[in-house]
């Protein structure tokens, strides 16, 4: 099947059983199973966490849908997705016999983008969207802030900015954008546009009215077909050492809304 992938022994099955039922095509496969690398990270950072099913889940910039269903293998409940493609006719009918849905239409750059959206629920994933939208990501996370059971918590991964192979860049003055960050043609889907360290968002959490937060930084295998070094700096970087050293590729987020309504989304500018 090639490359690393989810292993969780309760996520792994479901997965594939999903997986299969979209009629996926190989190379979509191999892709998704290399994403799905990242689940066992969240899986134990969730379960430190007392949730209590079933669950109310909202997941943004959903995709396939696949963390949902990995999740769901644990956590029982009620999952809905937001993104801003519209699923195709196979994974829409492959969401509705896993039990997931509705499927929401958003635009996270837009003033108030789930303005639309149920509220009340126990968790919004948030799952390696924000490197991708040109947006204040203070009003973002108010979004999604207003989605939330006061309790309720966030659970949020982004790249690392300060990440080991950036610094290594930065010293030899390269570049740390992706080189397809900003497509050439009309496409709005960006890749990584914005990337933050830890400090960052431990400061923009507050003023979106979360209040208990933790964090750890995860290190992945880069690549499906990973080098001997790569393996080796991985291992390192995930080790106690390396986690404490904070160079790894990933941050894990776990933030819980504060009670009350929360703060409203800032107004644009006053037009005379």
């Amino acid at each position: 099947m090639g490359g690393p992938a989810c292993g969780d022994p309760r996520s792994r099955p479901a997965l594939e059983a999903f997986w299969g039922d979209c009629r996926f095509d190989v190379d979509t496969l191999r892709r998704l199973r290399f994403q799905s690398r990242r689940f066992d990270p969240i899986l134990r950072f969730l379960q430190r966490r007392q949730l209590r099913p079933p669950l109310r889940v909202l997941d943004v910039g959903a995709g396939t849908g696949s963390l949902s269903v990995a999740l769901k293998a644990h956590y029982p409940g009620t999952y809905h997705l937001a993104d801003y493609a519209p699923p195709s006719s196979a994974l829409a009918e492959a969401w509705e016999r896993q039990g997931l849905g509705p499927y929401f239409s958003i635009d996270l750059t837009g003033p108030d983008p789930l303005r639309d959206l149920p509220t009340g629920y126990d968790l919004v994933l948030f799952v390696e969207v924000l490197e991708h939208l040109l947006a204040n990501p203070i009003r973002v996370l108010r979004a999604l802030r207003s989605r939330l059971a006061p309790g309720g918590g966030l659970l949020l991964t982004t790249p690392n900015q300060g990440r080991l192979r950036n610094r290594w860049n930065l010293l030899r003055n390269r570049s740390i954008r992706e080189p397809e960050a900003f497509p050439l043609d009309d496409r709005p889907l960006y890749g990584h546009v914005m990337e933050y360290v830890w400090e960052d968002l431990a400061s923009f959490l507050p003023a979106a009215g979360f209040g208990e937060m933790d964090h750890e930084v995860v290190q992945h295998l880069p690549s499906m077909d990973p080098s001997r070094l790569q393996r080796w700096g991985s291992r390192f970087l995930g080790s106690p050492v390396g986690r404490w050293s904070g160079l790894g590729d990933d941050l894990l987020i776990w933030a819980v809304a504060t009670a009350g309504a929360g703060p409203s989304p800032p107004e644009g500018p006053r037009v005379p």
